[in-house]
């Protein structure tokens, strides 16, 4: 749905038939504009080193990588290491589109099937705060790259790492595609302790969500 058609809703549901009065919108935009968080954990460390660290903690594995090129060759890595068919499907987005596979993988970019074992994703946004990686659906970005596979290969780019989760909602809001039909916030591997108490990986989508962190410029909001 675009804002408008959405606002158009709200309307229909409050029986209201005109649009809001000129002096009201401002009002709400300013109050929106003059919302703050209330509390946020301070820390120092680097936005960086906390992301792999807390991702780690998650139980997530982690990869830098210097430059795109480089993410052929620590994909066929991963897909080796854990004797994994060269398969996998993959978003249709920069900086993973029209990568050099080469004959030996095969990739595919089109939504997950219960039948691929791996899927590589690009991060919209990584919260410092937590190890959360954040991938917004789109048609380039299937959301069942998130869940389906038991791999989740993600390519995050160090500019997209934040300090805190509320940074990640003022950049999404500046997109033109905004608000997305889905927002994954994935903070590492799938796993529950329903059963027994016992630690079980992939209940509810990938048993390893492994990153491939791209570059070391400055992060946003360091």
């Amino acid at each position: 749905m675009s804002r408008e058609r959405i606002l158009a809703e709200i309307r229909r549901s409050l029986k209201r038939r005109e649009a809001l009065d000129e002096n009201v919108r401002r009002g709400i935009e300013a109050r929106n504009a003059d919302i703050h968080p209330h509390v946020q954990p301070a820390y120092d460390e680097d936005l960086v080193e906390r992301l792999v660290r807390k991702h780690r903690d998650l139980h997530g594995s982690v990869e830098p990588i210097d430059t795109a090129l480089h993410i052929v060759n620590a994909v066929i890595a991963y897909l080796r290491d854990n004797d994994l068919p060269q398969r996998l499907v993959a978003a249709d987005r920069a900086p993973v589109k029209d990568l050099p596979w080469g004959d030996g993988v095969t990739c595919e970019h089109r939504p997950a099937r219960g039948d691929d074992a791996v899927a590589l994703s690009v991060a919209d946004a990584a919260i410092a705060e937590t190890g959360t990686i954040v991938v917004v659906s789109s048609p380039d970005s299937p959301m069942t790259h998130n869940y389906l596979p038991e791999h989740h290969i993600v390519v995050v780019p160090v500019s997209v790492v934040v300090r805190w989760q509320e940074d990640v909602w003022r950049i999404l809001r500046k997109r033109p595609d905004f608000p997305p039909r889905g927002i994954a916030m994935i903070s590492g591997p799938s796993k529950t302790a329903d059963v027994e108490q016992t630690i079980e990986y992939g209940a509810h989508g990938p048993r390893n969500v492994h990153l491939l962190l791209l570059g070391d410029g400055q992060a946003r909001g360091a």
